[in-house]
């Protein structure tokens, strides 16, 4: 990270605005998520990956609010959260691990390569091209939270999940929902003799 301090500050600005833009769509998977019908291992197992690349995300943003700390104190240092991003890296890659014989593993190595690019060995071997594996990082977080966010979507819209059955109750009248056959039997109103 220590070549973001010569960058212009337009440019870290920029950073910094990619960077809660990518957390805020990441945290928009994880809560469609928790929409979702089906349990189970998987299902567990895909909110974790949820959880993980938006605990990456806000390690990105960390990163770059460093940086933007750094230079309006006046010092540069080394960037931080070494061990914050060692886990997130670990964790996202045994989840993998477990999730490789499903058709889907391929979103969560994605999440795995963007926590990839930005762990501290690749950065110190990396040096001065380090911004550029950053930027690929949160373009690959930004765009397959994205796509996440449009297939849960998706699913949400076909399948039967928490919210579709609410919105289904929601839409129905008060009347049908407490429908009875004595009730209309019983009546001798002309305006029940109507129903």
């Amino acid at each position: 990270m220590l070549n973001f301090y010569s960058y212009p500050d337009a440019v870290r600005i920029t950073y910094s605005l990619l960077s809660i833009i990518c957390a805020g769509f990441t945290a928009l998977v994880l809560v469609l998520h928790q929409y979702r019908f089906h349990r189970g291992l998987k299902y567990w197992l895909d909110g974790a990956v949820s959880f993980l690349a938006l605990c990456q995300a806000f390690i990105n943003i960390m990163l770059i609010a460093q940086v933007q700390h750094n230079i309006t104190e006046g010092f540069i240092v080394p960037s931080d959260y070494v061990t914050a991003r060692y886990i997130v890296f670990t964790a996202l890659t045994i989840l993998f691990i477990f999730l490789v014989k499903n058709e889907k593993a391929l979103l969560s190595g994605v999440v795995v390569a963007a926590s990839f690019l930005t762990l501290p060995v690749l950065e110190s071997w990396m040096g001065g091209v380090f911004p550029f594996f950053y930027s690929v990082s949160l373009a690959v977080l930004l765009v397959n939270s994205i796509l996440l966010s449009v297939r849960i979507r998706g699913v949400l819209n076909t399948s039967i999940s928490g919210l579709s059955i609410k919105q289904a109750m929601d839409s129905l009248d008060t009347a049908v929902l407490f429908y009875k056959k004595t009730a209309i039997s019983s009546c001798k109103t002309a305006k029940c003799k109507n129903l």
